[in-house]
């Protein structure tokens, strides 16, 4: 059994923790019953496992009342539309009927071509009848969806401020870390030490579409002259993925200097997202109406960040963070991203954070960091490290 993410909930309500199997990733090209999510219902004599029978490519699940009869539904939100990364795709939001799930198409509609989503938050009223679902795209600006108590279905909130920063989104977490009584979203990016960032010259525009009509969805990043937009990719690569461009007999210095409306027209049918922070940080709530972006020290920017973790290290009670990334495996014309050991930042109360140096904090990572959990233990508070390909690591708090 493969899966890509985890969902824990007591779908039947018979007491016993239920698990679904989150098919994300793109090891599919397209749809299979292999990339179907699967529900393993929990008894005393083991699990029963039932497939979604939805072929979609998930990223995060979350159990919500959405049309406010007193049952929660399953909503599942996609990493991306399966053999075509970079197109929206659509969630999907089903019933629970005895022993197996059912998709709801009329309740999903509020989710067609929602986008990609690589982290999902829930910033939901104590009831949990009214509040926002946060998504993380793998690029763009983080999207906001509205739950409220009148509503059969969830939609598309606009905070016209968050809607302004575009970053390369690698996960969300809600703290509320100027402890006002709202949550805030602190946010992991790439960071600025990258060549997208230099190639693009710090606004980097990714088009994604069927652009030589061979059925296969291309992307293509650019950066902005003028108006027009530029690929930075190196011409031998781009005519690998599109063959068809080599009918235009392209000298390098012509390529340097061509723009993508100019290849493909200026009437060219594509998504376009923009990339104008790199940087990781916390997006501050503004009493629930929109958020200002506040970026970390320098320090955190040196590298792509993964994952965070919120914990009060010098007791406070205000939430101090850890984070954690690293990117190995990278074209070599981008290079890798993997300039950090970790980062420890201690909140200064006011929401603003002070990166301490491994010396100062006693935290020292190597590898590539995905996760990272506090635990309390018997004797004591304690910080788990989750990495790929090497073993965990734990840190005692003192």
């Amino acid at each position: 059994i493969y899966a890509d993410n985890l969902f824990a909930d007591d779908f039947n309500g018979d007491g016993l923790q239920d698990l679904l199997l989150l098919n994300g990733g793109f090891q599919y090209l397209q749809k299979l019953e292999e990339s179907e999510d699967l529900l393993l219902l929990n008894s005393k004599s083991g699990f029963k496992m039932k497939s979604l029978g939805q072929q979609m490519s998930s990223a995060a699940a979350a159990s919500i009342d959405v049309d406010n009869d007193n049952k929660n539904e399953l909503v599942v939100f996609p990493f991306g539309e399966i053999g075509a990364y970079g197109k929206p795709a659509n969630g999907m939001i089903y019933n629970f009927n005895t022993d197996h799930f059912t998709y709801n198409k009329e309740l999903s509609s509020g989710l067609n071509l929602m986008g990609m989503c690589n982290a999902m938050v829930l910033n939901l009223s104590a009831d949990g009848k009214a509040g926002e679902i946060i998504l993380a795209p793998p690029f763009g600006a983080l999207k906001t969806f509205l739950k409220t108590s009148t509503s059969n279905t969830l939609t598309r909130s606009i905070h016209p401020k968050l809607s302004k920063v575009g970053g390369l989104w690698q996960d969300i977490k809600l703290v509320d870390v100027d402890l006002d009584g709202d949550l805030d979203i602190v946010a992991c990016n790439i960071g600025e030490n990258n060549r997208l960032k230099n190639l693009s010259e710090g606004r980097l525009f990714i088009f994604v579409s069927d652009f030589d009509n061979n059925d296969r969805v291309d992307i293509i990043y650019c950066m902005e002259k003028n108006g027009k937009h530029y690929p930075i990719h190196l011409k031998d690569e781009l005519l690998m993925q599109m063959p068809k461009l080599k009918k235009k007999s392209l000298k390098y210095e012509d390529y340097a200097n061509i723009s993508i409306e100019e290849l493909f027209g200026d009437k060219m049918s594509a998504y376009k997202y923009e990339v104008n922070e790199w940087r990781s940080g916390v997006f501050i709530n503004d009493n629930d109406k929109d958020y200002t972006f506040r970026a970390f020290p320098k320090e955190v920017q040196y590298s792509e960040m993964k994952t965070v973790c919120a914990i009060d290290l010098n007791n406070d009670m205000y939430p101090d963070l850890i984070l954690g990334g690293n990117q190995y495996e990278a074209k070599p014309e981008l290079g890798i991203n993997a300039a950090s050991y970790g980062a420890v930042l201690i909140n200064d109360q006011k929401g603003h954070y002070k990166f301490l140096s491994p010396k100062e904090s006693g935290f020292f990572e190597k590898g590539e960091i995905r996760d990272i959990l506090a635990v309390d233990l018997k004797d004591g508070k304690y910080v788990l490290i989750f990495k790929n390909n090497d073993a965990a690591s734990a840190y005692k708090v003192n």
